[in-house]
């Protein structure tokens, strides 16, 4: 069985992230891990040594690491330089964007995201054809390729979109019962919410590998390489 260490931080998403895996004993038991340890960090916080030196310390196999762009830079430095080699990191928000991977080089290789979306992704589109419509276009005009944050933008226009012209009114209540109740494809994927109000979607695991990020489950473009080289060991 596997052993895995979450860190997450002190905000409501990542600790809602975060409580789907360490309060979640039926998760942890059918997917054959056991968490080793478990951290908070304040917003913002710029210093992760602590909390590496106890993943040092007993050896995990897994680091989850719930945060945002700056505190994963921050964290992924800082575990190099206490050579702080699990067999794997997996981050939430930073790594799929490109300033993390420019800002890192090769340190950034083989870090793990877990994220709602990719560009290998194809779904049927609303606004675009498709998503790889939207990923050709995007990359055309902004010399770089898109991420999660730029193709829910996109759905989230297509919604309201649909919402008004079904709702056939602006009134707020008229439009916010119309998208309640959408069921629409979009480059993102089908968007529909259920009774609390929340997008029923899903997600895929992409790894950053050769500069680039690829999604490795489900339905990879790459084979993920898992356990991952140390730090000295990285060309």
């Amino acid at each position: 069985m596997g052993h895995e260490s979450p860190v997450f931080r002190n905000q409501q998403l990542s600790i809602l992230i975060f409580l789907q895996i360490v309060q979640n004993e039926q998760v942890q038991e059918e997917m054959g891990f056991k968490v080793a340890l478990y951290e908070k960090y304040a917003e913002h916080a710029t210093d992760f040594a602590s909390i590496l030196t106890k993943i040092k310390a007993i050896n995990t196999e897994i680091v989850l690491v719930s945060g945002h762009t700056e505190e994963s830079l921050n964290f992924t430095q800082q575990a190099k330089e206490l050579n702080v080699c699990p067999k794997m990191i997996s981050m939430t928000v930073g790594p799929s964007e490109a300033d993390f991977r420019k800002s890192l080089g090769k340190d950034a290789e083989y870090i793990y995201i877990v994220a709602s979306w990719s560009t290998q992704m194809n779904f049927k589109g609303y606004l675009y054809e498709n998503t790889q419509e939207f990923v050709t276009l995007f990359k055309a005009k902004f010399n770089y390729d898109p991420d999660y944050h730029n193709a829910s933008g996109i759905a989230d226009v297509a919604v309201f979109k649909d919402a008004i012209e079904r709702a056939n009114s602006l009134d707020p209540q008229k439009v916010r019962d119309a998208i309640a109740s959408a069921k629409l494809d979009t480059i993102y994927g089908r968007v529909e919410f259920s009774e609390d109000g929340q997008i029923k979607g899903t997600s895929v695991v992409l790894q950053i590998m050769g500069g680039e990020i690829y999604q490795v489950f489900p339905n990879g473009s790459k084979q993920p390489t898992y356990p991952v080289p140390c730090w000295k060991d990285r060309m």
